[in-house]
């Protein structure tokens, strides 16, 4: 007997785009994340010089998921404010917190590595 193994939905977010504009981004629950993307984006904030717990990781995770350059135009414009309220939405509506499902990679700099956002 085989089980069948449900998909996800991926998370969806309205962000400013312009004036009285909105644009919808997407981003795969925390939990739906595949180990070759979660290494592209370390991979890119190491490039960066971002540390694990800053804000900015949230911008690498949004950008790596939507490719379109109107959506990338309107990550790149969120504030730290906006990008919080991301992180926490993303953990609540995921069930899980963004580093508890990161693997941990070594690193020189003393940060953990599974411990990305600034909500926990």
């Amino acid at each position: 007997m085989a089980f069948d193994i449900p998909g996800f939905d991926n998370i969806e977010f309205n962000i400013p785009a312009g004036k009285d504009k909105k644009i919808t981004i997407t981003i795969p629950p925390v939990d739906c994340l595949y180990p070759t993307d979660i290494t592209a984006i370390q991979n890119e904030a190491e490039k960066q010089h971002i540390g694990n717990g800053s804000v900015e990781i949230i911008r690498l995770f949004l950008l790596h998921f939507n490719n379109a350059q109107a959506k990338k135009d309107a990550i790149s414009k969120l504030v730290q404010r906006q990008l919080v309220e991301i992180d926490r939405i993303w953990s609540q509506e995921s069930g899980i917190q963004l580093g508890e499902s990161l693997p941990s990679t070594g690193t020189s700099s003393g940060e953990t590595p599974n411990s990305p956002t600034p909500s926990e």
